[in-house]
C-alpha cells in the first residue's frame, strides 16, 4: 500500500540536472626528487559533475543536489602532494 502511494506522488515529479563543481585544494610539501618542470603549486584543478534528480520542484532538486555535493567532498594523499581535498565550489 505504501509503495503505491509513493509511486503516485512521484509520478508528478520531474527530472532535473544539477551541476556540481569541486575545486581542489593542495596541501603541498614539495619533495624535490619527485617533481618536474611542469609542476606548480599554484595550479587549480576543478571537477565538474552533473547529476540527475527526480523531485517535486527545481528548488527541492537544487537543495538535494547541494547536499549530495557536500557529502561527496573528498580528501586523499598523493605522491607529490601531501593531501588533495576536493570541496564543493
Amino acid at each position: 500500500m505504501h509503495k503505491r502511494i509513493r509511486r503516485q506522488k512521484e509520478s508528478n515529479w520531474k527530472w532535473y540536472g544539477v551541476k556540481l563543481l569541486f575545486e581542489s585544494i593542495h596541501s603541498v610539501e614539495l619533495i624535490p626528487e619527485q617533481i618536474n618542470d611542469n609542476f606548480s603549486s599554484a595550479q587549480k584543478l576543478y571537477e565538474e559533475r552533473i547529476i540527475l534528480l527526480k523531485d517535486k520542484s527545481v528548488e527541492k532538486a537544487y537543495i538535494r543536489g547541494e547536499n549530495t555535493g557536500k557529502h561527496s567532498e573528498y580528501s586523499y594523499s598523493m605522491a607529490m602532494v601531501n593531501r588533495l581535498t576536493g570541496n564543493l565550489f
